[in-house]
């Protein structure tokens, strides 16, 4: 197929360069044995059905982008109209996921963007057929070189000028992600807007728990004390060094740790309880009227 043009005839590999690329998927390869898997059970076990329906919507909208998708505010609020969740419901089963690394939540630049191993596996295998090379972000693709197919490019962030020009920050390999997570967490304490309300210890450095943060889990269990939670994790960590986490883990940890807390009714806030004992009322006002 030729396209003719004044003074020049294009053939139809520079047609088929010329149009669109297109990134997402319009559907996606399904494991008949996605029930099988430890990790679903146990998804299951713990939110019932939906666990389940979050991951699913969650993987929907990675493909619906690409091999990966923005992870904000937004992105929770969208799960939870959609199933009529609430949010601090629909956290717990983000957060689960990531624990589970089931999704993982990476940082790039200012962006948060989730995606996985098993996600970007099916990606490929999807686009296999596609008539071009598929080009992708080194930061964010979590295959290895060998799991990767020939037709997937893998540039370095300072190259690769497709979604992601918006991204400043560069990142060689996985390591390097956690490493930018955790310079994050180091850098919020010496903000001065951020006040600091508990330092975790873990692997090479800090995590700082700050106002925001602190702020957010209260919001999420505003019956429990997590305080005494807090507490109980730095003790933890300070008898048992050898136990501690990267930063991301560190984040995952202290999440799962008030989940699995709050699910086992520990640290809930006592409720003030007023007694109105109306012969201790009159026999106190009397004594008060006595004085005056």
């Amino acid at each position: 197929m030729k396209a003719h043009y004044p003074g020049r005839t294009l053939t139809a590999e520079e047609i088929e360069m010329a149009r669109p690329r297109k990134e997402n998927l319009d559907y996606f390869p399904f494991d008949v044995d996605f029930f099988s898997d430890k990790k679903i059970k146990r998804l299951k076990a713990k939110f019932g059905a939906d666990g389940i329906a979050v991951y699913l919507f969650a993987i929907c909208e990675i493909y619906r982008n690409s091999y990966y998708t923005e992870y904000d505010d937004d992105f929770i609020l969208d799960i939870s109209d959609h199933f009529h969740y609430s949010e601090s419901k629909t956290m717990q089963i983000m957060n689960y996921l990531f624990s589970r690394s089931l999704l993982e939540c990476i940082l790039v630049g200012s962006v948060k963007v989730i995606t996985a191993p098993s996600v970007q596996r099916r990606y490929q295998e999807a686009k296999q057929g596609a008539k071009r090379d598929i080009a992708v972000d080194k930061r964010i693709w979590l295959l290895k070189k060998e799991e990767t197919r020939p037709f997937i490019k893998v540039y370095p962030s300072d190259n690769f000028s497709e979604k992601n020009e918006g991204y400043s920050e560069k990142n060689d390999s996985k390591s390097e992600k956690n490493d930018i997570k955790e310079s994050k967490g180091k850098e919020s304490k010496g903000k001065e807007n951020k006040v600091c309300m508990f330092e975790i210890p873990c692997k090479n450095g800090t995590f700082i728990v700050d106002e925001e943060y602190y702020n957010n889990l209260t919001h999420t269990y505003p019956n429990m004390d997590i305080d005494k939670c807090f507490k109980k994790m730095l003790n933890f960590t300070a008898a048992n060094p050898q136990k501690r986490l990267d930063w991301n883990g560190t984040k995952n940890r202290i999440e799962n740790w008030l989940y699995d807390d709050n699910e086992a009714g520990k640290y809930r806030k006592k409720e003030r309880q007023t007694t109105y004992d109306i012969d201790q009322y009159e026999a106190t006002n009397a004594i008060l009227e006595e004085g005056f």
